[in-house]
């Protein structure tokens, strides 16, 4: 948890603001996985930080959209496909 936390940090993620009695705070909660190497034995522990998005309201609590980021083996994959079918 401590290097998701640390990751989160160094990408500036988030920006630490104020709060205020006009805002509502936005829930988050740390989820945690366990991931497994294809033999079945342990690879990590993983966690992840989850804000509450059902209750923000556009412009007040967030102004971008946040999109995961593509791994490259995924746009690899992408791209041999496209040429093969092309």
């Amino acid at each position: 948890m401590t290097d998701e936390f640390n990751a989160l940090i160094s990408n500036d993620t988030w920006e630490l603001v104020p709060s205020t009695y006009a805002h509502n705070l936005v829930a988050s909660k740390w989820v945690f996985r366990i991931n497994y190497n294809s033999d079945g034995s342990l690879e990590r522990y993983k966690a992840r930080l989850v804000a509450a998005g059902n209750h923000q309201q556009a412009g007040i609590q967030f102004y971008d959209a946040f999109a995961h980021v593509a791994r490259p083996a995924t746009i690899c994959l992408v791209l041999s496909i496209a040429i093969a079918c092309h």
